[in-house]
């Protein structure tokens, strides 16, 4: 029996800056947008050194917003509560998704991961069970609210149920986990969600007229689903170009600067930020409002 438990520290809180990393992590470092290109460029050459994935730099991108994402900040004098960004990489099967986000995971040395078993709410956020032979009902939480503040690949998205993806909904916006059955509980689940998937039924991107149309199969076509997700990449088996690839990979035998030491101490120091230390300038807000009004005379609200 235990009487009392204490919450051990964990690296997130234990991460501490020093004079020689700040220095160090200055290579991630960009004055301007068109560096900021640059910098990127040249550090995808490095993922595709790692992943041994070439043309994927969609799947890049996508992993670095998301894994690099704060769990809150503030913006307008308003406290945005989940910061942390969920999004959903699907298409084509063999488009190189999954491997290209392991391989990533196991260079940041950050991350969980769960795929096809436990697709399902209870695989992924926890149930009830009786305590021995006794009357007692317990809680079992499972890989989502155990990543608290981290973050968790859950692959083959496709393959689950309509009626675990109305679930996810609240925890997907709330950053709580509930479990309400004979017993009830609530946890924090403050976990940053990728999501992996190939398209519906077997289909193809090629099959849509807009890539975008293979999105709502995959939310049960609910829109409140779609909109909890801050970011989709889709990727189709025609993006590859397989010209010079030989040639592309000889060039690229070592990681040249992005070591998994730098990477993972960078995400270190995001994961342990505190909304107090995101600071965004008045211009930098006016600019943002100002292109999420032209986004949102761009696109069509069929799909949030």
């Amino acid at each position: 029996l235990i009487y009392k438990a204490e919450s051990t520290k964990d690296n997130i809180d234990t991460f501490m800056m020093t004079p020689n990393l700040k220095e160090d992590l200055k290579i991630f470092q960009a004055e301007t947008f068109d560096d900021m290109k640059k910098k990127l460029q040249e550090k995808y050459e490095d993922y595709e050194t790692i992943t041994g994935i070439y043309f994927r730099k969609q799947i890049f991108l996508g992993v670095d917003l998301i894994f690099h994402s704060v769990l809150n900040f503030y913006f307008q004098n308003k406290l945005i509560k989940r910061g942390h960004v969920n999004g959903l990489i699907f298409g084509d099967t063999r488009t190189g998704k999954s491997d290209s986000v392991d391989y990533l995971m196991a260079h940041f040395r950050v991350g969980d991961s769960t795929s096809g078993d436990n697709v399902s709410y209870a695989g992924l956020v926890g149930g009830v069970h009786k305590i021995a032979s006794g009357e007692k009902w317990g809680i079992t939480w499972k890989i989502i609210p155990l990543n608290d503040r981290r973050a968790v690949k859950i692959d083959e998205f496709h393959k689950m149920s309509s009626e675990d993806i109305m679930k996810m909904t609240e925890l997907m916006s709330s950053g709580v986990a509930t479990i309400q059955k004979i017993h009830s509980e609530k946890t924090m689940a403050r976990t940053r969600l990728l999501f992996l998937a190939n398209c519906k039924n077997g289909q193809h991107i090629s099959n849509f007229q807009y890539g975008a149309q293979a999105i709502p199969p995959l939310l049960a076509y609910h829109n409140e689903n779609i909109a909890r997700l801050d970011l989709v990449v889709g990727v189709a088996q025609s993006d590859t170009n397989l010209k010079n690839i030989d040639e592309i990979k000889q060039k690229r035998h070592a990681i040249k600067k992005y070591t998994s030491d730098l990477c993972h101490n960078l995400i270190m120091w995001v994961w342990s930020r505190k909304p107090n230390d995101i600071i965004i300038s008045q211009e930098v807000e006016n600019f943002l409002s100002i292109e999420a009004e032209k986004l949102t005379n761009i696109y069509h609200v069929s799909i949030p």
